[in-house]
């Protein structure tokens, strides 16, 4: 398995029981599991506005590892979270850069 096997076994059944159906329960667990990249994506990046809050960033963040999650292909021989952190930090980012623009 190309993820993050060191978590255990039960990260590996949901992550195949996410690749068998994508319901949302699983996909939903498998974000609950993931969150704490998102937390610490969004703590390095918090001095890049200060117009926003953690919340905000926090918010992106979340939707970077939603979108991570379902575009995730394991053959590519990386574990999740190298490309999750990829993710979230460019939907951070994103966020940012939309926020920031000049009038």
């Amino acid at each position: 398995m190309s993820d993050d096997s060191g978590s255990g076994t039960a990260l590996a059944e949901l992550w195949e029981a996410y690749r068998r159906d994508r319901t949302s329960e699983v996909r939903e667990l498998l974000a609950r599991h993931y969150i704490g990249l998102v937390h610490h994506t969004a703590m390095q990046l918090r001095g890049r506005s200060t117009d926003l809050k953690v919340t905000d960033l926090l918010g992106a963040g979340s939707l970077g590892l939603l979108r991570a999650l379902e575009r995730f292909e394991p053959g590519r021989g990386s574990a999740f979270s190298t490309y999750a952190v990829q993710c979230i930090r460019g939907a951070i980012l994103d966020e940012l850069r939309e926020r920031d623009r000049l009038p």
